[in-house]
């Protein structure tokens, strides 16, 4: 008897470690990645001309909209660096979010209410709204978004207006993966 309870606690911590790990992966915010999975997010881009690019980088509801900026910001620095180029500025800036409605658990149904979409090809940024009632108790869900159009320069750019959106791309990468940790 001692011996079939024993099996059950060890059956029962075994299914605790394998489960825990699963729940609580779904609460970090979207890593620094390529864009393929929709529920994680990440970073696409889309070259414009030989020093023009659209990148872009959406979290998921877990991410701080910060976050989501600084990696666009860092694509944006390593595609200035994979094209043989030092310093980047960013011309545009445009700041996108996903909304929709998720169940709480006490709650039967939910639909979606509102989508701000960024295409994969990111050529024309659009959003796409549709309304619909939610449920009493749907839950908001928000994920941030961000579109940057930037200009690569091999020089310090010495621009008509000046910018603090001039950014040199090296340094800035040891920077934002020691603040986020990427590896």
């Amino acid at each position: 008897m001692k011996l079939l309870s024993d099996c059950r606690r060890f059956n029962t911590l075994i299914l605790a470690l394998l489960v825990l790990p699963v729940l609580f992966g779904g609460c970090a915010s979207t890593p620094y990645q390529r864009t393929g999975n929709k529920i994680y997010g990440g970073y696409t881009s889309l070259r414009l001309s030989h020093d023009t690019y659209n990148v872009a980088f959406q979290g998921n509801e877990n991410s701080k909209s910060s976050q989501v900026h600084d990696f666009a910001l860092l694509r944006s620095a390593e595609l200035t660096l994979e094209n043989g180029f030092k310093y980047f500025v960013v011309i545009n800036d445009q700041s996108k979010s996903l909304r929709n409605y998720s169940p709480n658990r006490s709650s039967g149904t939910f639909r979606v209410t509102e989508k701000q979409v960024i295409p994969r090809d990111l050529s024309t940024p659009r959003a796409t709204h549709t309304t619909v009632e939610a449920t009493p108790g749907s839950v908001s869900l928000i994920k941030p978004a961000y579109i940057l159009t930037i200009q690569m320069y091999g020089d310090r750019p010495s621009l008509r207006k000046p910018s603090r959106y001039i950014y040199e791309a090296a340094p800035l990468i040891i920077q934002l993966n020691a603040k986020h940790k990427v590896k």
